[in-house]
């Protein structure tokens, strides 16, 4: 058997059931994901700078979480859950909104996955000429692209987010998993509350005992985001030697 940190055989078998290729699911990553590498928004500026209208202050900010992206490594578990959602059999969908603009989500492999970013991805901005969405390299030439963050394409994220939500109605999601967010995001909370209102099983990840989100969780855990990430991939290996 695997060693686990913090989850026992009982909870991974819960999480298995519900998560794999025959069960869409919700997954909400909170800045807390990326700890390692960036304050959380309620500790630093760094995440509300890139909304500034200080395009001096926007710019700089963005080139130094852009810098920072270079050292992430992508996240085992989900490489290997998204690998899992490619396979022909697969009939789940997976909808995964991410709080951070740096993450360790890897390349989507199948349009089964849907990743939206609420705070954008510091490593694509909009090109000016066409209006495309682009990967910038570091350091970001402000002549050449444009801030792709949440005030530059509002309406585009909120049909993001409108389709997420909508999947309680047009598919079956068996699980919704909130890992390194508060609750305080708007998003994460409305998800939070549908998932209750329809007895969808919520999995709760969080250091911060007091998160109010864990009280009313299906299983709750106090621990990292990469505590937790490295315990659901040993645990599944058990059952699933690709993980």
């Amino acid at each position: 058997m695997a060693e686990l940190k913090f989850l026992d055989q009982k909870q991974v078998r819960e999480i298995r059931k519900r998560l794999g290729k025959n069960s869409s699911s919700i997954i909400v990553l909170g800045t807390g994901c990326m700890t390692d590498y960036l304050p959380t928004y309620l500790d630093d500026d760094s995440v509300s700078s890139l909304q500034s209208r200080d395009l001096n202050r926007l710019y700089e900010k963005w080139n130094e979480l852009l810098k920072l992206s270079e050292e992430v490594e992508e996240n085992g578990f989900l490489k290997s859950y998204f690998k899992e959602l490619s396979q022909e059999m697969s009939l789940a969908n997976s909808y995964i909104v991410n709080n951070s603009p740096i993450s360790d989500i890897p390349e989507r492999t199948t349009s089964r996955i849907k990743i939206v970013d609420l705070w954008g991805d510091v490593t694509q901005g909009i090109d000016v000429n066409t209006r495309k969405r682009t990967k910038v390299q570091f350091p970001i030439d402000r002549e050449q692209v444009s801030p792709n963050f949440p005030d530059s394409l509002l309406s585009q994220k909120k049909r993001s987010v409108a389709e997420v939500e909508g999947a309680f109605v047009t598919d079956h999601i068996a699980s919704v998993l909130i890992v390194g967010a508060s609750g305080l995001c708007p998003v994460t909370e409305s998800l939070f509350n549908q998932a209750l209102s329809r007895k969808v099983p919520i999995i709760v990840v969080n250091e911060d005992r007091d998160c109010f989100m864990h009280s009313l969780a299906h299983i709750s855990l106090v621990c990292s985001a990469q505590d937790f990430f490295h315990d659901l991939k040993l645990g599944f290996g058990e059952y699933d030697e690709s993980y």
